[in-house]
């Protein structure tokens, strides 16, 4: 039987009459009992029954006060004359509103089956307050804190008087053109406006506005049929008002003390001009007792008022105990908008009052219970459902959450009625029963009664619960109770509320309890419609539009677009029983800043449409839902939250034990007992323990006494860990095709002292050790030898892989290879065992399409590990994987990383795109950390990142289409350290990536390193054979070559010692501060001195050259960055201390510790009589050998006579062909052009410097054009722009000139460019 719209009794069908035979077959029928029929009402029905309820029970309330005045003319009184008084006009047939003075004809607007606020004692007064600023043509100013409702009075006038109502949302991007539109249309339409927080707008703006409306109102007092505006003559119609909203908190700037409180209040900001056109009216908090009063009476109790002073008592208890006003809003707008109607009260004249108002009391407890409960937890959800259950003691109600217990109690397990195997039962045990899960399967019995077919097709489940129980299993999630409690907790949210925030910290299961409840919903009959929008992976401006800055056009922004497809209405299917229904959800994810969060809160709010920049309004139906993923509310004003469901998920709704269970659920059969009992034994050990030892001291208690304490080079979850030790266990096995039970033991121990030690600082890892192999000797057979950290397990270059023993990583290092008496080329690489290790784990994830984040200080080796994988490995056509490396910086933002990315990748399909060639891509995103910081300290580039991996891809930048991105893995590197203003990085970025640490390279393995490279150079093999083979019948000559190699190479092994010491010296002597930040020495430092040294000495060099070439390349590289002579005497020192620590010989430290150091100089003149810093290809020189033209020719000169003279010949050879200079050459002068010189002609990775000129900025500039033209190169100048430009006019205006310098360096061939930036230091 159909329903029947009791509203229209039009439209009610007539009654038919019966024939005898049908009359006589209805007595036949069995009798109806008449307390099961109910009138059946369609949502606008209620709607319409609610506001008109609400009405009444103010006029109630307002005879109730005129009686008890007592007056007897009561129609003079103002109580009266402050009403809104209807008035018919039977001549005109118009309705005529008064109040007071001022009368107003009734608009007619359309307002249907609207909400309707509740009218109180200050409605009233505000009511009459801004009806004689219409009255006067004037503007209403409500200035209020945000909870108060200022627009909701607004609203409830317009709706009173009947005239359209449009809100603006004011942001500083509003321009005068939109103003203009919006006075244009007030003007002509005699519609109200409302500016919300209009005091955001710029000054200048905020002078147009006062113009506008002046114009506009002193039309209106002139009585004037037409208006001017901007030109233009507007038909004007009188009916139009003007309001605006102004929120009565005071914005605090601690960064300048000088104005904390430089007003007393937000208008004393306001310019003159705005408040002559204002009369301000101050809205202050509404009385809740009587707005929740009257709520509930619309909403049929019967038992109001009662029931509403019980409310008030939670709420006054709940903001005293638990020191919040979130629990219910300015007009109670969560019990209102909660699906607990009064018809579920029993209804009757048999039923008592007193079974009435149990009823009652339970539906209203249900409501509360449904609305505010998912809010709290912990603490907070036991006091409050303590205080529920003293208030009515006589509602039996389950209040605690699913995955809570009460504080008494410990949690039930329900693992007895779950349906195991055999096999299950015995081995999953211990870890299954440390978590709480509910039936795997729907029960049949339950659900056979809800089930019914739609078109023949699909089964439909009524019940909530069996809907939740089926999406889980579909989904392959493991029937958690806490989690699928918090999915029943989102679907009760879902039914109040057009927008719900789901906050909890990174690896709760928020995406997937979002995704459950999306298919519960389809379980259930809903057709679903998700788009995830990832809020900050597009720049600030291009979320909700933006007008451009150069042509003014108005470009739409993401979730722009969005909305407009989304909230496309179709025909009316109000009265429609057949037509499936449908539910649109826009999944937000990330933080937004406070421009965005000003478009968006009447989003947030509920107030049906949005307003976007270009005025442009979309009406939001009810269809859609908002659910807005987040870490948590920090940034979110008490208005909004007051306002929207909020469901709070914790790290124990899911936590790492279930997903660990999940992960073994998905284990081989023949290994997931012996997974099982891995797992028992070693994980929950391991993460208690390192759990107590990261615990800084201040949070430490009894069980953390006696434990060492340890650090990791970034904080991390325990979710992360245990995600990293699955996936890298599941790359490991899958190399191998059988394993033992104890093989697999050592791939489990690998991946689990990895996963869960591989960030601990390289101090903690030995302590670690000793614990694990103590904990754990009776079930691991590791070597005694060296930390759980120095062995592999079957290794890919290990000999005996097919053992699957324990490998030292010292034994499998391979070895390095490079041509001799070529220097140190930039890709050399020597292998040391941090770097294998880093190495290793490196190709076994991102082989496995596991994104790798490796952390450690600058200069550890970080870029150089995965550039040496990248150039091994993915380079070449044939090679199966391309490779992309983005360096971070300060301008990396999404919009650049998402081009970047695109020029890689290519159709393939629908909405799918890949790597060009079908390939699969490594994408190095180096200091992602670095990346460009907005104006809300959000990073969007790693928002992108996070979206890709999130989601599988991500939306295209300019139309908005969504794109699946396949087959690329990231690689990303992080400086913990770092001196920049940057955020750190969320776990919700982190928790998809394995992370690990890199230490930083000890003494050894430098020394190691740059042994193994000098070596290479100046020991070459060829040279030592050859020789021995022209005299192989003189043995002496083969003993002398013999020695002398052992004595070259026994130097070598002491520069690089006593380097290496140095500066090691240097790092913990000078630390980086303000005035010092450039005091920061890496391994860079020592690639430099070492290069240098290989670029000017060739093999065979004499010791005494090659020790005053390292001596000066030192006193270069460390004590010229010097900023005092103090810390160049402490330079001096420590330079002194570490030779004659280590150098034995008295005639070589003598050599080195003398006072006056020989000169070094690369200037050379040519046979043609030119001075130039050495060789160049156009020009010869007679002096020079052949062995010494392949070096820089950059050599010690004992005599200063000598290079003054040449670097006179230069500087007159610069004044021919050159503005002529003026250089005192003096010897610190010559040294830096000499030094200059041979950097510019050095090899491009070593060539680059930074002058600081300390009080003659002009010299440095004299000397950087000489240094160039002695190498043969032409100087390229940028100056900096004017300080007062702004950020993108500087950089455009820098792109511009790096361009034109690049086009003229590759013009021609023989042209060289120096390129000479200057900057103010």
């Amino acid at each position: 039987m159909e329903p029947i719209d009791t509203m229209n009794i039009l439209n009610m069908p007539l009654p038919t009459i019966k024939t005898t035979q049908e009359v006589e077959a209805a007595k036949m029928e069995e009798p109806i009992d008449n307390s099961e029929l109910k009138l059946m009402l369609f949502p606008s029905q209620i709607q319409k029954l609610t506001s008109l309820l609400a009405l009444m029970a103010h006029l109630r309330d307002f005879m109730e006060r005129m009686i008890e005045a007592e007056n007897n003319d009561a129609f003079s009184t103002f109580q009266w004359n402050a009403q809104l008084r209807y008035y018919y006009n039977k001549d005109t047939k118009g309705v005529t509103v008064k109040c007071l003075d001022a009368e107003f004809d009734y608009g007619y607007e359309y307002i249907g089956s609207s909400n309707r606020e509740v009218i109180t004692p200050l409605t009233e007064r505000v009511f009459v307050a801004l009806c004689q600023s219409i009255r006067a043509h004037m503007g209403g100013m409500c200035v209020g804190a945000m909870d108060t409702g200022k627009f909701e009075l607004v609203h409830e006038l317009s709706r009173s008087l009947g005239y359209p109502l449009y809100r603006f949302n004011c942001t500083k991007t509003m321009n005068y053109e939109q103003l203009q539109d919006i006075f244009r249309g007030m003007a002509a339409t005699g519609s109200w406006v409302c500016f919300d927080n209009y005091n955001h707008l710029a000054p200048a703006v905020l002078s147009v506005f006062a113009q506008l409306m002046s114009a506009v109102m002193e039309a209106l007092k002139a009585g004037k049929a037409a208006v001017h505006l901007q030109s233009d003559d507007i038909q004007l119609n009188p009916s139009g008002a003007c309001f605006a909203l102004l929120d009565s908190a005071l914005k605090v700037q601690p960064g300048n003390p000088d104005k904390l409180l430089l007003y007393p209040s937000v208008t004393a900001a306001l310019p003159d001009y705005i408040m002559t056109q204002f009369r301000t009216v101050t809205i202050v908090q509404p009385d809740l007792h009587l707005t929740l009063e009257v709520m509930l009476c619309s909403q049929g109790f019967i038992h109001g008022r009662e029931l509403a002073k019980k409310t008030m008592m939670v709420y006054e208890m709940c903001r005293k105990l638990l020191g919040t006003t979130q629990f219910i809003s300015e007009d109670m707008t969560q019990v209102k908008k909660d699906k607990a109607p009064a018809a579920a009260a029993p209804q009757g004249d048999g039923i008592s009052s007193e079974m009435k108002l149990r009823a009652e009391e339970k539906s209203l407890v249900m409501a509360i219970r449904d609305t505010f409960l998912p809010r709290m937890q912990g603490r907070d959800a036991s006091i409050f459902c303590t205080l529920i259950t003293d208030i009515w003691p006589h509602v039996d109600l389950p209040l605690l959450f699913g995955g809570e217990s009460p504080l008494s109690k410990p949690p039930q397990s329900r693992i007895s009625s779950r349906a195991r195997t055999a096999k299950s039962d015995n081995s999953a045990r211990s870890l299954k029963d440390s978590i709480n899960l509910n039936t795997p399967v729907v029960p049949l019995a339950h659900a056979a009664g809800s089930r019914f077919m739609v078109d023949g097709q699909r089964q439909v489940l009524e019940d909530m619960h069996d809907a939740i129980a089926v999406a889980t299993g579909d989904l392959g999630l493991l029937p958690g109770v806490a989690f699928q409690g918090r999915v029943a907790q989102l679907a009760n949210l879902n039914a109040a509320h057009q927008t719900i925030f789901v906050v909890g910290p990174a690896g709760c299961g928020k995406s997937e309890c979002i995704k459950t409840f999306g298919f519960s919903e389809r379980e259930r009959g809903k057709t679903i419609a998700v788009q995830t929008l990832f809020t900050k992976a597009v720049e600030s401006e291009e979320l909700m539009g933006y007008f451009h800055t150069k042509n003014g056009e108005w470009k739409d922004g993401l979730l722009t677009s969005l909305l407009r497809k989304l909230c496309i209405q179709p025909a009316s299917t109000n009265y429609d029983l057949q037509t499936t229904q449908k539910m649109k959800v826009i999944q937000l994810d990330g933080e937004v800043d406070p421009g965005q969060m000003e478009l968006l809160s009447a989003v947030l709010n509920n107030d049906g449409a949005v307003v976007l920049g270009n005025n442009e309004r979309i009406i939001i139906p009810e269809t859609v839902r908002f659910i807005w993923e987040m870490e948590n509310v920090e940034k979110m004003s008490p208005a909004v939250l007051a306002n929207v469901g909020i469901l709070m998920m914790t790290s124990q709704d899911v936590g790492w034990k279930m997903m660990l269970v999940q992960w073994l659920e998905k284990c081989d059969e023949a290994d997931k007992e012996l997974m099982t009992g891995f797992c028992d034994i070693y994980i929950e050990k391991t993460i208690d323990y390192l759990s107590k030892c990261c615990q800084p001291h201040m949070f430490g208690n009894n069980d953390t006494k006696g434990c060492p304490r340890y650090k990791r080079v970034i904080n991390h979850s325990v979710e992360n860990m245990v995600s990293t030790f699955t996936t890298l266990l599941d790359a490991l096995i899958s190399r191998c095709r059988e394993l033992s039970d104890v093989e697999l033991e050592r791939y489990f121990n690998f991946a689990a002292v990895w996963a869960f030690g591989g960030t601990l600082e390289a101090e903690c890892r030995e302590s670690f050790s000793n614990w694990w192999k103590e904990q754990f000797e009776q079930h691991i057979d590791y070597p005694e030898e060296g930390t759980v950290f120095d062995y592999s397990v079957g290794s890919v270059d290990a000999v005996d892989q097919g053992t699957h023993e324990f490998v030292r990583w010292a034994d499998i290092l391979p070895s390095y290879s490079s041509s001799a008496a070529m220097g140190i080329p930039p890709e050399a690489f020597v292998h040391t065992v941090p770097a294998e290790q880093m190495t290793f784990l490196l190709s076994t994830l991102t082989d496995y399409r596991k994104s790798v984040m490796l952390v450690g200080e600058n200069g550890c080796g970080k870029t150089a590990i995965i550039n040496d994988k990248i150039r091994t490995a993915y380079s070449g056509e044939v090679a199966e994987v391309l490779s992309l490396t983005i360096q971070a910086n300060r301008f990396t933002n999404a919009r650049l990383l998402y081009d970047r990315l695109d020029e890689r990748l290519e159709w393939k399909h629908g909405q799918t795109y890949v790597p060009k060639g079908n390939k699969r891509l490594l994408c190095l995103v180096d200091d992602i950390n670095l990346s460009q910081v907005d104006l809300s300290g959000q990073q969007t580039a790693v928002e992108l990142v996070r979206e890709h991996i999130d989601d599988g891809g991500f939306y295209n930048q300019d139309t908005h289409a969504w794109r699946y991105v396949n087959s690329v893995t990231y690689c990303t590197t992080v400086n913990p350290n770092t001196t920049a203003n940057v955020p750190k990085l969320s776990q919700r970025f982190m928790r998809h990536f394995a992370v690990f640490g890199v230490p930083y390279p000890d003494l050894a393995d430098q020394q190691s390193i740059f042994s193994i490279l000098l070596q290479t150079h100046f020991i070459a093999p060829e040279t030592s054979s050859t020789q021995a083979g022209h005299h192989l019948h003189d043995e002496k000559n083969l003993v002398i070559i013999k020695k002398q190699e052992e004595a070259m190479r026994s130097l070598l092994s002491l520069i690089v010692k006593v380097t290496v010491e140095l500066q090691d010296r240097v790092r913990s002597m000078y630390l980086t501060t303000s005035q010092r930040c450039h005091y920061m020495f890496t391994m860079r430092d020592l690639s430099v001195i070492f290069k240098n040294l290989c670029l000017s000495l060739r093999p065979g060099c004499s010791k005494r050259n090659l020790m005053l070439l390292w001596q000066h390349e030192c006193t270069w590289v460390y004590s010229h960055r010097m900023v005092s002579e103090v810390d160049v005497r402490r330079y001096r020192q420590a330079f002194v201390t570490a030779v004659k620590k280590e150098f034995t010989n008295d005639e070589e430290v003598t050599h080195m510790l003398k006072v006056r150091q020989p000169y070094f100089s690369n200037l050379i003149e040519q046979d043609s009589g030119v001075v130039t810093a050495g060789m160049i290809d156009t020009r010869h020189s007679s002096n020079i050998s052949e062995e010494d033209a392949k070096t820089d020719l950059y050599k010690p000169v004992f005599k200063f006579e000598d290079v003054k003279e040449l670097m006179s010949k230069g500087v007159e050879e610069y004044n021919k062909i050159h503005p002529r200079i003026k250089l005192a050459l003096y010897k610190t002068v010559i040294e830096q052009v000499c030094r200059l010189a041979r950097t510019i002609a050095s090899p491009h990775e070593t060539s680059h410097s930074v002058l600081v000129a300390e009080g003659c900025p002009g010299r440095a500039t004299i000397i950087v054009k000489l240094a160039a033209h002695l190498c043969g190169y032409t100087v390229y100048q940028i100056n900096p722009t004017s300080m007062g430009s702004s950020t993108e006019y500087k950089m455009d205006q820098f792109k511009a000139d790096l361009v034109q310098g690049y086009t003229r360096a590759g013009s021609r061939v023989s042209i060289k460019v120096k390129f000479d930036i200057k900057m103010d230091v």
